[in-house]
């Protein structure tokens, strides 16, 4: 009877540890403050493509798709707006992202090339990104979420295959591609979808991935796939994944695959996107040596039902759960997004914290003429 008594009181010990470290992880992380910029007239009301360099936020204008406007963090102002031509001699094609090396090296990616200008927008180098392989165009995957970035003088960014994800084929295409900055070598990395995706149909936002640069490692990339919960270390010089992080995550139901024939409808594609939960974006902070995961909650089925034909609206409806892992990948804090407060796609690290935007079109007081982030930082 005693074993028993002593069992018991180790149990309750122990859950109220977890309960303990549970809320310690809800109270680590908190908005610290508001970032507000007047947005120019021209330009969209979010970006899905940003960047930082020292204090200047560096963003795609989806109003303008050849359009990038630079903002001062410091001093929380617009700098200027950088226009390029599509066509002509000097035209970059229509770009659909970027990457920043500098204002002498920005690198645009459109649909078949990445084309590198200097501060005077004039080409210097273009890499053809089509090329032959199975002659087949390979979309770019680089966006918030899935930065394009350099090591050992290669520019390594996401790519996808030119396949419905109905195919294994497509799960099992190289979903990582370099360029040598010298020699415009290119290269194709074996990382693809976990096994878990094949042989299933998913939805389109389900069949995507994010990946960051490995905080500790230069030479490794960790991928977040949508429908999986463990995270993918892969090693660019040995061409392999070298480990998978098995996360556990018991609030979140098995996420599920998709019916093939509801693949040829878009809003019962929309309606099963909204109904599941969804392992979104990874992002890495160097500057707290922290890494985090923007989760998305399941919506119930009948407001689901009830969403489904809002097209690009009802993406804005889902609350999110952003989750902060140390180096080791071990979960450290958590914070509940709730919509329409927040509007999880458009977000940035900067020095001083993680910048998520409030400019959700829902919000009954929007105002797209005002960039407005909320700035989450760690406190131990």
């Amino acid at each position: 009877m005693k074993k028993i008594l002593i069992i018991l009181i180790l149990i309750s010990i122990v859950g109220c540890r977890n309960d303990q470290q549970k809320a310690d992880q809800a109270t680590k992380f908190k908005i610290a403050d508001t970032l507000t910029i007047t947005n120019p007239s021209n330009n969209h009301f979010m970006s899905f493509n940003s960047m930082v360099s020292g204090d200047t936020l560096i963003q795609m204008n989806y109003a303008n798709r050849n359009g990038f406007n630079l903002f001062n963090l410091k001093n929380k102002n617009f700098i200027r707006e950088i226009n390029l031509e599509n066509g002509g001699p000097n035209g970059v094609g229509l770009t659909q992202a970027f990457y920043y090396k500098s204002m002498d090296s920005l690198y645009l990616f459109n649909q078949t090339q990445i084309v590198q200008i200097d501060d005077n927008k004039q080409i210097t180098k273009i890499f053809d990104v089509k090329g032959d392989y199975d002659k087949l165009w390979y979309p770019i995957n680089v966006s918030n979420g899935a930065e394009a970035f350099t090591f050992d003088n290669k520019l390594f960014f996401g790519k996808n295959d030119f396949e419905k994800m109905t195919s294994n084929r497509y799960y099992q295409a190289d979903l990582l591609m370099s360029f040598d900055l010298t020699t415009k070598e290119r290269k194709q990395y074996n990382i693809n979808f976990p096994d878990t995706y094949l042989d299933k149909c998913w939805q389109m936002n389900q069949a995507d991935f994010s990946y960051a640069k490995h905080l500790n490692d230069t030479g490794k990339v960790v991928f977040s796939f949508c429908a999986n919960e463990n995270l993918f270390i892969f090693d660019i010089t040995k061409n392999k994944i070298t480990s998978v992080k098995k996360l556990d995550y018991p609030d979140i139901d098995e996420i599920e695959s998709i019916n093939c024939e509801d693949t040829k409808y878009p809003s019962r594609e929309r309606q099963h996107y909204l109904e599941q939960p969804n392992f979104k974006y990874l992002i890495a902070d160097k500057h707290r040596n922290v890494y985090y995961r923007l989760i998305k909650k399941e919506i119930n089925e009948a407001d689901a039902a009830k969403y489904k034909n809002q097209t690009r609206k009802a993406l804005y409806r889902s609350d999110y759960i952003l989750q902060v892992l140390d180096q080791e990948f071990q979960p450290i804090a958590q914070q509940e997004l709730k919509s329409p407060n927040f509007l999880v796609h458009d977000f940035f690290v900067a020095k001083d914290g993680l910048y998520i935007s409030l400019n959700n079109p829902l919000k009954a007081d929007f105002d797209e003429n005002t960039l407005t982030y909320a700035k989450f930082n760690l406190k131990y």
